[in-house]
């Protein structure tokens, strides 16, 4: 029966297993969300992606007509994932709803559910810990802040990937 079936990689090996699997003709889905950065690699990972389940990957394929044991053999490839002892396909509607999420997710990352006004905290850099207020977008991925500094506000810009909704109640 054709379908999408799960595969177990073999450690940190999700991307060479689709591109050996790609080659071999098989469709292969790899579900992906940006990859978090550091803010010293920040420049040159801000366009990577990581494997959304690390050491998982989709092929689509008939076990009745493909040989399960010529993706098992490859290099990257651990197992083939059963349920109860037999091979089944992962629920189509499954797969179609982790592509429309994880493209959807990777087209627009730091678009968030911060709207003007709401309360953030900075999670990380000189500002870190820092309650403020949430302003404006500015561009993808930065945006301004309102932060009460020396008895007046202040806008400071930040990346949105370093906010968190503020867990703290105002006193």
């Amino acid at each position: 029966m054709l379908g999408w079936y799960l595969f177990r990689t073999k450690a940190r090996c999700e991307l060479q297993a689709e591109q050996q699997l790609k080659s071999l003709g098989y469709q292969v889905y790899l579900p992906a969300i940006p990859a978090k950065t550091s803010t010293h690699q920040e420049a040159e990972a801000s366009e990577r992606a990581q494997p959304l389940f690390p050491g998982y990957l989709f092929v689509r394929l008939d076990p009745f007509q493909d040989s399960i044991r010529k993706i098992v053999t490859l290099s990257t490839i651990s197992q083939a994932v059963k349920t109860c002892g037999a091979l089944l396909p992962v629920e189509l509607a499954l797969v179609r709803e982790l592509r429309k999420r994880c493209m959807k997710f990777l087209e627009s990352p730091s678009k968030t559910t911060f709207c003007s006004g709401d309360r953030v905290t900075v999670k990380e850099g000189p500002f870190a810990q820092v309650d403020a207020i949430f302003s404006e977008t500015v561009g993808s991925k930065r945006c301004k802040l309102l932060l009460e500094m020396l008895g007046k506000v202040q806008v400071v810009e930040t990346d949105m990937n370093n906010l968190a909704i503020c867990d703290r109640i105002a006193s």
